[in-house]
């Protein structure tokens, strides 16, 4: 945290409807799973969400950022 005191936000917020990956998945379904089988998960959530962004950028002829947003709100 080196750069802590350089920060002038008036808050930092981070959030989720859910667990956002699939070592929280899980901890909370009570599975143990190694570590390639985590990394293949993620890289399966990683990669289709790309790719839904990637389509929705297309569709909406924007860029990322308003692709991700435009499909988190749809």
């Amino acid at each position: 945290m080196e750069n802590a005191n350089g920060i002038k936000a008036k808050f930092i917020v981070e959030a989720a409807n859910h667990p956002t990956d699939p070592e929280a998945v899980e901890n909370i379904q009570g599975f143990m799973w190694d570590e390639e089988k985590v990394n293949n998960e993620l890289r399966t959530y990683m990669t289709n969400g790309f790719k839904d962004v990637k389509e929705m950028c297309k569709t909406h002829n924007c860029g990322m950022h308003m692709g991700a947003f435009t499909l988190r709100v749809n």
